[in-house]
């Protein structure tokens, strides 16, 4: 067997162990190390964008889904075995990764979160009611947040930069963890680890340029950028949706509302503007209205009235 046999018999395993669903921190560790040789790398994802060519990477943990094996689960020799026939007969060689055009579309609903696994290493994490595109073009990383909220842990790679667009907005990674809120009329960016490159894409009527490092929070409108710092453990907060939960502190009623009205379809009603100023704190399962209109009634004595659809809360 040749070494380049080899390389891509390695490469295949690997896919299949990231998609049987119980990778582990040490299994990243590996794989960080095994791609960090060009060869390697080179192989792993010319194999994966070959699958992903053909829709076939979630077939492998979801048969029911694909026609290609019939509804059947296969065994992992099997599957790789697979991936070597696909290779095979769309002619693997005759493309590079480097060269290829991808657009795909990804949408989560309410309540919902999605975790995105790129061939590259890298992870994006969605929010209830996002929807983001990604594609790759002669080695450019784009990703489109057209609405909502989205995590990224970006594997840096100086020749072929990662990139988020929205809502008139650019952000580039230099080797990142990010987050990006879209709402109607503003973008926030949150910088957890490394760095990153905020700017206007040129079409706003102000162009706006600011490198990030970790603790900025850059909010940004059509016209204007600014730029706050935030301690460590507000930052831990900001990621609170990643475990299923909100974290307020010193919230007013009427935005803790607003908030739980993202991750659920029964929606919360503050009537009165004066209780809706009224501030919380805590932590709060993102599904469970109850312990927001709970602590509503028992702390505030207010009432609480559920109307089918709507929850109100007022005097």
């Amino acid at each position: 067997m040749t070494r380049a046999d080899d390389l891509d018999t390695t490469a295949a395993q690997w896919i299949v162990r990231r998609e049987k669903g119980d990778w582990s921190n040490e299994d990243q560790s590996q794989f960080d190390h095994w791609l960090a040789t060009p060869g390697n790398r080179i192989a792993y994802l010319r194999l994966t964008d070959v699958w992903n060519r053909a829709g076939r990477l979630k077939a492998l943990t979801s048969p029911r889904r694909n026609r290609f094996f019939r509804g059947q689960a296969l065994k992992p020799a099997a599957k790789i075995a697979a991936l070597f026939a696909l290779a095979a007969a769309i002619g693997a060689g005759s493309y590079a990764w480097l060269s290829k055009t991808n657009d795909v579309r990804y949408a989560t609903g309410i309540g919902e979160r999605e975790i995105i696994s790129l061939a590259d290493g890298s992870r994006i994490e969605l929010n209830t009611q996002t929807v983001l595109r990604f594609s790759h073009e002669g080695g450019k990383r784009t990703a489109t947040l057209e609405s909502g909220q989205a995590y990224f842990d970006i594997k840096h790679d100086a020749a072929h930069p990662f990139t988020v667009l929205t809502g008139g907005h650019k952000v580039t990674d230099i080797g990142t963890k990010f987050e990006i809120r879209t709402d109607a009329n503003k973008v926030q960016v949150t910088l957890f680890e490394g760095s990153a490159q905020f700017e206007s894409d040129g079409a706003s009527a102000t162009r706006q340029n600011a490198i990030l490092v970790p603790g900025d929070v850059a909010v940004a409108t059509a016209a204007s950028m600014r730029i706050t710092r935030k301690p460590a453990q507000k930052l831990i907060a900001e990621l609170g949706w990643r475990h299923g939960v909100v974290i307020f502190d010193h919230t007013t009623l009427a935005d803790a509302a607003a908030e739980f009205n993202r991750y659920n379809r029964k929606k919360l009603i503050v009537t009165d503007p004066k209780i809706a100023r009224l501030t919380i704190g805590g932590t709060f399962q993102t599904t469970n209205t109850q312990q927001l209109t709970q602590l509503a009634r028992d702390i505030f004595g207010l009432t609480i009235e559920d109307r089918g659809t709507d929850i109100v809360i007022s005097r």
